[in-house]
């Protein structure tokens, strides 16, 4: 059996016998034959996940391995998994990314609660990023966090937050050679060569064209407000 997703506006095969991935993709599903990519992994992937983090299903575990497959080819394709949380207001796109824990998740339900309709969560955890004639567009996905929170749409990419906890909510630009470290911490890197130089490539041009941000805050929707007047600007 296999499945076809539309994501990132790429149509991905994916050759599984699982119902569960079948549902989790569900709102991105589509019977397209003109297929970009494809995806199949092995039993041996799913039980070295297993071992990695005991405890869950082996279709859940296929999950995992099927969308780092996805993002292992996805440089070749001009796109980028970005670990991040990304939302859009006003048809503006903000990427939220933290150590876990700090709170990124509350950060972006404080924007939910500040602005109401005004904002969407493309995605919670795992989104792409498209790279296209010097725009970058985040792209939802169903591989979204603990959560859920994923849409199957696209906004153009204006701001990128480093969360850090804080009393005081500000925010500060990072120049682009210092915050290369930050963005490097949250991809992985492909295996092949080829990959991996686009994926240095895509980084560069990602700081070269959107820029980065450390934000303090605590849990409020005054940190949310204090923000989005920043962001506004950039």
């Amino acid at each position: 059996m296999s499945i076809v997703i539309r994501m990132s506006q790429l149509n991905i095969e994916i050759d599984t016998q699982s119902e569960y991935i079948k549902k989790k993709c569900s709102d991105y599903l589509t019977d397209s034959a003109d297929i970009d990519m494809s995806v199949k992994v092995t039993r041996e992937e799913i039980e070295h996940e297993k071992a990695l983090s005991p405890g869950y299903t082996d279709d859940y575990y296929e999950f995992v391995c099927v969308y780092r497959a996805i993002c292992m080819k996805m440089p070749l394709y001009d796109r980028l998994l970005v670990h991040s949380a990304v939302i859009d207001t006003d048809g503006r796109g903000y990427a939220f990314a933290a150590k876990s824990g700090v709170g990124k998740t509350t950060h972006i339900r404080m924007w939910k609660q500040a602005f109401g309709d005004s904002v969407s969560i493309i995605n919670g955890d795992k989104p792409i990023y498209r790279f296209e004639n010097g725009r970058i567009y985040a792209c939802g996905t169903p591989w979204c966090g603990k959560e859920g929170y994923n849409i199957n749409r696209e906004t153009e990419l204006k701001a990128i937050c480093f969360i850090n906890r804080g009393e005081e909510n500000k925010l500060q630009k990072i120049e682009p050679g210092k915050a290369s470290d930050l963005v490097f911490g949250q991809i992985i890197m492909p295996k092949s060569a080829d990959a991996a130089i686009k994926t240095l490539e895509l980084c560069s041009s990602l700081l070269k064209h959107v820029p980065v941000y450390n934000l303090w805050c605590d849990i409020s929707t005054d940190a949310a407000h204090t923000a989005k007047k920043v962001l506004e600007l950039a």
